[in-house]
């Protein structure tokens, strides 16, 4: 009599497990976070992130318990079906301009792009809030040396992390751009060589004498990027550093 092996239950194809399981086999370490219902966050209690913090009682570290150990996810999305999914970004080697219209994004993104060139990557999501995240890979050693934000509505996400499709935020889903979706085979960008520089900058800003934005670029950057924000509205005291494990 042949034995066959009973084969582990499969998730449901589009299902929050389905995409979280298919996430980790790309690397991307992912942790559960709690999505949104009829307009409210599903924790069903006065948050400060709606619908976007972890899910505490499976992940109590939040991001730091962030994963792609598969029997680990299992169990998470099992004990929670609805939840949504996000990715510790730095942990993942990945990093994301997140664009928030709200606040001016594009019309800071415009500027940035004229003046330096493109900011683009293959892998591309539309966040619930009508902005964008434009997921880069992240170069070896540059984790924690990048600018926090780039000008109003622009942040630079990398010790922290972003919801991923197909989450429900309060104001609509988390999907991917039809020719960008990872898991059809997009794959995150290199970062462009001005961006790059930036990071690199650390080293060379002036210990003694430099404003408070001189922790991750140069005075001459900053002067720069001051100016793209002016015609922006913004200036160059929104260059600082900002606590980069907020999300949108």
């Amino acid at each position: 009599m042949n034995v066959v092996p009973i084969e582990q239950n499969k998730p449901d194809p589009g299902s929050p497990l389905d995409h979280a399981l298919r996430y980790a086999a790309l690397g991307w370490h992912v942790f559960p976070v709690w999505g949104a219902q009829d307009g409210k966050c599903r924790c069903r209690r006065l948050c400060k992130s709606p619908g976007k913090h972890p899910v505490e009682p499976v992940v109590p570290h939040g991001q730091d318990d962030a994963t792609t150990d598969p029997a680990t996810i299992r169990r998470w999305w099992l004990s929670d079906p609805h939840a949504g999914v996000a990715v510790f970004l730095a942990k993942s080697g990945l990093m994301a301009i997140d664009i928030d219209p709200r606040n001016g994004g594009f019309d800071t993104m415009d500027t940035l792009e004229a003046q330096h060139g493109p900011l683009v990557s293959d892998v591309l999501q539309y966040t619930q809030g009508g902005g964008e995240h434009r997921v880069f890979k992240l170069p070896s050693g540059m984790g924690l040396s990048l600018p926090g934000k780039l000008g109003p509505g622009v942040d630079v996400k990398v010790n922290g992390y972003i919801v991923l499709a197909p989450t429900r935020g309060l104001s609509g889903v988390y999907d991917w751009e039809a020719s960008s979706d990872p898991l059809d085979g997009a794959i995150p960008s290199p970062l462009p060589d001005w961006l790059r520089n930036l990071a690199t900058a650390k080293q060379d800003a002036p210990a003694l004498g430099a404003v408070s934005s001189s922790r991750y670029v140069s005075e001459s950057q900053i002067r720069e990027l001051g100016d793209a924000n002016a015609k922006a509205g913004g200036g160059p005291e929104k260059l600082g550093n900002i606590d980069r494990k907020s999300v949108v």
